[in-house]
């Protein structure tokens, strides 16, 4: 090798040793963007009953044998609901039951998610969100995402802790489908626009819809 080569070689690996140096630094400052946000809630999916011949006329008169299935893509809202209970199984029972022996007879809960109301308000996940469950008087409303919130909430207000959880539940939702603020109502402002008069969610009726939109505003 002479000594046009070996310099040849030498300048290629100082080269080398001055890229590599460079992409140090860079890497160095440089930090590692976040990792995606988990969904704040607890799959308990498995747990909830099921009822694969629902005789409930809204799912009948559709000749639906289950909920309808709808592209995550199809997700424009939120309905907000109460369920007059703080037990999710138990209530689960009841809506799955048949009519014929004193249930509501869907094919499963009608709330995709459950904000609990205490011990921390952790949040359950129901159902798929790929189910099209409605629980607003629109009929075949397939583009929300139901919330149940634990409680009789037209009666007793929720704690400030379990609107701080729907709130936060919320804005994750929002995100994660581009859902505006203006999408998120409840299920009485829902029905509203086809003429049906409900108390649900009791925001209105107990005087906490402002504490949510509060809560709601200060994770977004």
């Amino acid at each position: 090798m002479d000594d046009n080569e070996r310099e040849i070689i030498q300048l290629a690996h100082h080269h080398c040793a001055e890229e590599l140096a460079l992409l140090d630094r860079v890497l160095a400052e440089e930090p590692e963007p976040p990792p995606e946000p988990l969904p704040p809630w607890e799959d308990h999916i498995a747990e909830m009953p099921v009822n694969r011949a629902p005789d409930h006329p809204d799912l009948v008169k559709h000749k639906w044998k289950f909920w309808p299935e709808r592209a995550l893509s199809d997700i424009t809202g939120i309905t907000i609901h109460h369920t007059c209970s703080h037990s999710p199984l138990a209530l689960t029972r009841w809506i799955t039951r048949p009519q014929s022996q004193g249930g509501k007879g869907y094919p499963s809960t009608q709330y995709a998610l459950w904000v609990s109301a205490g011990d921390g308000c952790p949040i359950w996940l129901h159902a798929p969100l790929e189910w099209g469950i409605w629980h607003d008087h629109t009929g075949a409303h397939q583009t929300t995402i139901s919330i149940g919130m634990a409680g009789t909430l037209h009666v007793n207000k929720p704690p400030q802790e379990q609107i701080d959880a729907t709130a936060r539940l919320c804005a994750y939702l929002m995100n994660e489908f581009d859902i505006p603020v203006s999408e998120i109502q409840g299920h009485g402002d829902r029905a509203k626009a086809v003429n049906v008069y409900t108390v649900c969610p009791g925001w209105y009726a107990a005087g906490w819809v402002v504490q949510f939109q509060e809560a709601l505003r200060a994770v977004l």
